[in-house]
C-alpha cells in the first residue's frame, strides 16, 4: 500500500489471543513508550508496526529509526487496502476486533 509516495507492506494483523505469536498486549507493553501509547494492530514482518491513535489516525512505527510516521485516518487506510485487493486483511481486522468504520 502506498502512502505519501512510500510503499508499505502489511504482513499480519495482531491478535488478542494468549497463544498468539503476535499478541497486541505483549507488543504494546514492549513498545508503549516508543509508540506514544498508541495501539498496535498490524506488522510489516520486518519489526515495524502499524498503530492507531486516539483520534483514529494510523501511524507507522519504524523500529530502526525509532520514529512514528503519520499515514492517514483509519477510513482512508482501509480504503487504500481495499483498492489494493486487501479484502482479506480488512476482514481479519473486522472479525478480530468486531469493528466497522463505515
Amino acid at each position: 500500500v502506498v502512502f505519501n509516495d512510500v510503499e508499505y507492506v502489511i504482513n499480519s494483523v495482531l491478535n488478542f489471543n494468549n497463544d498468539a505469536k503476535y499478541k497486541i498486549e505483549s507488543i504494546y507493553n514492549n513498545l508503549k513508550e516508543d509508540i506514544n501509547n498508541n495501539i498496535p494492530f498490524a506488522n510489516d514482518g520486518f519489526g515495524n508496526y502499524y498503530v492507531i491513535d486516539k483520534n483514529d489516525n494510523v501511524l507507522f512505527y519504524d523500529s530502526e529509526k525509532n520514529r512514528l510516521i503519520s499515514l492517514c485516518n483509519i477510513k482512508t487506510f482501509i480504503l487504500k487496502i481495499e483498492q489494493n485487493n486487501g479484502w482479506f486483511f480488512i476482514y481479519s481486522i473486522a472479525t478480530k476486533y468486531g469493528v466497522c468504520w463505515f
